[in-house]
């Protein structure tokens, strides 16, 4: 629930008798009272639906091309001289400083379309760009103003619990393909494919139990949060034979370097071996275990109000929290797209636009990329001091070139994270 606005009806009014006197005087005076009019509409339908303080909302429309309306600046320039007046003016009528370093910020920031800032920057935005574009105007879908308009006018996008959708039924069905791809494992031996096949339905296992468990009673969290270690445990077993399939798949694309492919494939090998022997010792009981306890647990899920699951994720926050030039950061937003895909795939959750998922899949590979590239990275280095004669000079340096040519992966996920932010 938002807070009651502390900005008087006085202030407001003051500001639009200020600003319009500027707008009829104006060159285009006719272009400039209608864009007021139109900005402030749309502002005020905007600030309702995401729950920001209308009165500020309101006073940051009606100021926003004041740098153009008094100075008669176009183009660049005109924000941050708007904002500076706008500090003067509101300061002059009585206005609480941080307010008016608040409603001053979002005019400084409102041309910067192509950028994400903080939320009222980002609602004068979307109310301007919601006057270059009509609602269901078709545009360029790489047009930053456009998309701005299009998911302004449709709304903030939400994700929703599946009512429908029995999660413990859903727990222990992955819980029992993890059993069978593990026995299948045991009988045929370890493969690229069945390795891939085991993380990603352990994944979705985890994903399941990292969805509810805040939720549950004290007792099932605590059998939740071991559960989740041991599959956690699981799952890393089967990491290292990943990460050299990876580079190994990476080494035959960037380079033809034969007796290093063929090291990697034997280290893959061993790895697969030790896979086998662990599957046969532990991952079994493991499981089992763990399907006995889901079980168990069964019958106290059905109580359980997963729609807090759902709000609890705050998806739209965690999206605003990443860094793009921290890999880090990235790596965060992937785990958390993962578990929203992995999720939606089970029908736990769904998206109010159908588009959501291909923009988490994308996002979640090229930030994989990247993550790949930086482990890469670190086990050639690990290789190469090693055995020294298998990554000779010239051919760590093509490699380490190769691992860290970024800028275009780096630029889709701008892009990516751009999308998310408007349409969360």
């Amino acid at each position: 629930m938002k807070k009651k606005s502390i900005i008087p009806p006085a202030i407001i009014e003051k500001t639009r008798e200020y600003v319009y006197s500027l707008a009829y005087s104006a060159a285009d005076s006719n272009f400039e009272v209608n864009h007021l009019k139109e900005v402030e509409k749309n502002i005020k339908k905007l600030s309702a639906e995401r729950e920001l303080d209308g009165n500020t909302a309101v006073l940051i429309a009606l100021l926003h091309d004041i740098g153009r309306t008094k100075f008669g600046i176009y183009g660049k320039g005109h924000a941050s001289a708007g904002a500076e007046e706008t500090m003067e003016f509101l300061d002059g009528i009585g206005m609480e400083r941080r307010t008016c370093k608040r409603i001053a910020r979002a005019v400084s920031n409102h041309s910067k379309k192509m950028m994400i800032h903080d939320s009222y920057s980002e609602l004068i935005k979307d109310a301007d760009s919601m006057t270059r574009y009509k609602e269901g105007e078709a545009g360029d879908e790489k047009d930053r103003v456009y998309l701005r308009s299009r998911y302004a006018f449709s709304g903030k996008l939400t994700i929703m619990h599946n009512h429908d959708a029995d999660i413990a039924k859903t727990m222990i069905e992955k819980a029992i393909d993890i059993k069978g791809c593990l026995e299948k494992l045991i009988e045929e031996g370890a493969s690229v494919a069945l390795v891939h096949q085991i993380r990603i339905k352990i994944r979705a296992l985890r994903s399941l139990i990292w969805y509810i468990r805040k939720d549950v009673k004290k007792n099932m969290r605590v059998t939740m949060e071991i559960m989740d270690e041991e599959l956690k445990g699981i799952f890393r077993d089967y990491s290292k034979a990943r990460k050299l399939h990876v580079l190994r798949k990476r080494i035959i694309e960037v380079n033809s370097s034969e007796e290093l492919s063929g090291h990697l494939k034997k280290l893959r090998s061993r790895e697969h071996l030790s896979i086998e022997r662990k599957a046969l010792k532990k991952h079994i009981d493991l499981i089992n275990d763990i399907s006995e306890r889901l079980n168990v647990i069964q019958p106290s899920l059905s109580s359980v109000d997963f729609q807090k699951s759902t709000e609890r994720m705050r998806f739209s926050q965690s999206i605003r929290k990443v860094k793009p030039d921290d890999i880090k950061s990235l790596h965060k937003l992937r785990v958390l797209c993962k578990k929203l895909i992995y999720l939606n795939e089970m029908s736990i959750i769904r998206f109010s636009d159908e588009g959501v998922p291909d923009v988490l899949c994308n996002l979640n590979g090229l930030i994989g990329f990247l993550n790949d590239n930086k482990e890469n990275v670190a086990m050639i280095k690990k290789i190469r001091k090693n055995e020294p004669m298998l990554v000779r000079a010239s051919l760590y340096e093509e490699l380490m070139r190769k691992f860290h040519d970024s800028n275009e992966t780096l630029g889709l996920i701008n892009e990516k994270l751009f999308l998310l932010n408007i349409m969360f």
